[in-house]
């Protein structure tokens, strides 16, 4: 549901979990090799177009170079802790947006089918569900990332120890 409508039957709150977390499961298995190659990037000093002192030059390049240093599965390093974030960041998102859009309803009932009026609302809504799921996973973040960034040898090798770290 995009919206709160009174008079239409609404997902469950058990619904809402479930569907978002489904849907962040499947999407972040199948880009988390992207993301590695996103964070490689990000985390190489050298500019990219310095070809002669600079790792990692192109996509194709720096995942070839990847797969033939590190093996396949080093484009789902990270991944526990990226399915940790993800199914969490958007779990949070959908049912805050959700809930939100509930409560800002019943205080300010759109009674016009402005679109204007539904996409202010919409704004405002989806501002306060993003916050909120970036507020509740800022350290899975971290640990996603660093357990993304690394080369070898391994520095973190179990999710749950270095939660505590």
């Amino acid at each position: 549901m995009v919206g709160y409508d009174p008079d239409k039957k609404n997902l469950t709150n058990k619904q809402i979990l479930i569907a978002s977390a489904t849907a962040s499961f499947i999407s972040r298995f199948l880009l988390q090799p992207l993301d590695v190659v996103k964070i490689r990037f990000q985390l190489q000093i050298e500019p990219i177009r310095d070809l002669k002192g600079s790792k990692y030059h192109n996509l194709f390049q720096t995942i070839r170079l990847i797969h033939h240093e590190e093996g396949i599965r080093a484009f789902w390093k990270g991944h526990i802790a990226a399915q940790v974030l993800s199914m969490t960041y958007n779990s949070a998102q959908m049912y805050a947006f959700e809930k939100v859009t509930k409560q800002l309803g019943e205080v300010f009932p759109i009674t016009t089918s402005s679109p204007t009026a539904k996409t202010i609302t919409h704004f405002i809504t989806g501002s306060i569900a993003a916050s909120i799921a970036i507020v509740s996973c800022q350290p899975a973040d971290v640990l996603r990332t660093r357990f993304v960034g690394q080369g070898e040898p391994k520095v973190c090798q179990n999710l749950f120890f270095h939660v505590f770290l």
